[in-house]
């Protein structure tokens, strides 16, 4: 297991919802942030990277969520570079309320990309030195979480968005949170009203780019007291970019 790294921070009300309670999409904001300011303490955070035009993107995540946080409620964030794999990189996280009860917990596969190729590549000797990761490891624990995620079958519900200029980040691509809104824009709402999201999957396969016309379909299955919201977005060709499973109570 690598280093580790916590964080504090204060709900602000621009980061919950309607109930004030945190949203996904802040919570997301949360752990990106998180790891952002780890690799910064490392002297491995965007300076390095830049220079050697490389760069961190997602590829899958999985986040569990006990409680949301609340607005105005403090909170502790850590982070755990626990494994790398050629070229892939898994971080864990954990998210404390101010008893210091775990409320939240995921995981995220990183791909390391070359910028310029726009190709995967080998994480650097710097990186597995920085975040003291074992060389040598198997892997095991990142291999297990390549597997892939059920997809949609029948298109019940279909939302169409476009991609604005202020949805693309530093990588020069649509940042994974906007697809997560997106995603959570497209659950209808009286899902919204009457349950609540707790756990939640997604594989992020194909980038997209300011002007894209994307779509995103859902697929709902009830049982007695919860919800299996199978979700993927699309672009205007049918290319599947972002597979979504989760979880709702």
């Amino acid at each position: 297991m690598g280093i580790s790294y916590e964080k504090m921070y204060e709900i602000h009300y621009y980061e919950c919802d309607k109930n004030l309670n945190c949203t996904l999409e802040s919570i997301m904001n949360f752990l990106g942030d998180v790891g952002n300011k780890h690799a910064e303490s490392l002297n491995v955070g965007m300076e390095y990277l830049t220079e050697r035009n490389l760069t961190w993107v997602f590829y899958k995540y999985n986040i569990k969520i006990n409680r949301y946080p609340k607005y105005e409620e403090k909170i502790k964030v850590k982070t755990v570079a626990e494994e790398f794999k050629k070229f892939y990189a898994l971080r864990t996280y954990e998210i404390y309320d101010e008893n210091n009860i775990k409320i939240v917990e995921g995981s995220a596969l990183f791909l390391l990309i070359d910028i310029v190729k726009r190709r995967a590549v080998k994480i650097t000797d710097d990186q597995y030195k920085a975040y003291n990761v074992d060389k040598g490891s198997t892997g095991k624990n990142l291999i297990g979480r390549l597997e892939r995620l059920e997809k949609v079958k029948n298109n019940e519900y279909v939302s169409n968005f476009k991609v604005r200029y202020s949805d693309i980040d530093f990588n020069k691509h649509v940042n994974n949170v906007k697809y997560v809104q997106w995603f959570m824009d497209s659950v209808p709402q009286e899902i919204r009203e009457e349950y609540e999201l707790k756990e939640i999957d997604i594989l992020f396969e194909h980038e997209c780019y300011y002007n894209d016309e994307i779509k995103c379909v859902c697929e709902i299955h009830k049982n007695e007291d919860n919800l299996l919201v199978l979700s993927n977005i699309q672009d205007k060709d049918g290319k599947e970019l972002t597979v979504f499973v989760s979880k709702w109570e």
